[in-house]
């Protein structure tokens, strides 16, 4: 194979994963818009932020440090947004058990009950997604190469934009 031959064949490759990628980040913007449209169908609509300040004090992260960390926000950032959740009745300020100091959030039943309502609707869209998927692909080979891109997208995040540093996605 001459030099020239392995070029053209690097070049075709180069291309074809450029145009893969981009299909790719235009599928996530949409995947992220449907997202957005089913928690917003909900009976009290939540954004994907105030969902998954929800999902997260369901699993026991309670402090607005955890929250903000977690969100890669800043602290003033998410207490906007569990200001609104608890004026909306779904969560709870208390002072923890363990430190008189910090304040634990709490769903409350009918922010369980939201949550509930939002993790169904997400998890009829997943079902939707997969099916649409399962054209002639294995769903576990899908799942597995979905899950390698996920991995891999860690390392591009930015941790110099933390709870501390700007608000990233």
């Amino acid at each position: 194979m001459t030099s020239s031959t392995v070029d053209a064949r690097k070049a075709r490759r180069g291309a074809a994963a450029q145009r893969a990628g981009e299909t790719l980040l235009r599928l996530g913007m949409r995947m992220y818009r449907l997202e957005v449209e089913t928690l917003e169908s909900v009976s009290v609509p939540l954004s994907v932020r105030q969902f998954r300040i929800l999902d997260r004090v369901d699993r026991q992260i309670t402090s607005m440090t955890q929250l903000a960390a977690l969100a890669r926000r800043q602290l003033p950032t998410i207490s906007r947004s569990v200001d609104s959740l608890v004026r909306q009745g779904l969560l709870l300020r208390q002072p923890s058990t363990t430190d008189r100091r910090v304040t634990a959030l709490e769903l409350t039943p009918e922010g369980k009950e939201i949550l509930d309502e939002a993790r169904r609707a997400l998890a009829q869209l997943a079902t939707w997604v997969g099916e649409v998927f399962d054209l002639d692909l294995d769903a576990t080979q899908l799942a597995a190469t979905v899950d390698r891109l996920y991995a891999a997208t860690q390392g591009q995040l930015h941790p110099e934009r933390g709870a501390t540093g700007r608000d990233a996605r």
